[in-house]
């Protein structure tokens, strides 16, 4: 295996990584909401669920943008997008505190992508365009 082609498939379990994380946020957020909708009735006449749908819907949206926006960055990495790099490598600095999940993931990311970019010079200017 050369180096081109194993750092490849680091680039590519890097993003399956991401997806997985992002859909893992995703659905505990939504299972999260429903069950506060489903919990709702028991604190009728209570300011609790004015309280969470005060801070917890703002909340909620901001995660499920975050992991649709890490998904969607994901996939645009499979498939070669140059702007795919710049976003997880912004998702992942936003993962940094989220430790010890986060930051292992955002250092490997970090890694996979930011490491080996030197073009390979040997098979001439084709070579550079690449990703």
């Amino acid at each position: 295996m050369n180096i081109s082609r194993g750092h490849r498939l680091h680039k590519q379990i890097a993003a399956w990584l991401h997806i997985a994380a992002g859909a893992f946020v995703a659905t505990l957020i939504a299972g999260l909401w429903v069950y506060a909708a489903l919990l709702a009735p028991i604190f009728e006449g209570s300011f609790i669920p004015e309280l969470f749908a005060m801070f917890g819907r703002p909340v909620a949206v901001a995660l499920l943008s975050f992991a649709m926006l890490e998904i969607a960055a994901a996939v645009a990495l499979l498939r070669r997008r140059r702007w795919a790099r710049f976003a997880l490598v912004a998702v992942g600095a936003a993962q940094l505190a989220v430790f010890p999940i986060g930051t292992a993931l955002t250092l490997y990311t970090l890694w996979a992508l930011l490491s080996g970019d030197e073009p390979d010079t040997r098979r001439g200017s084709a070579a550079l365009g690449t990703v």
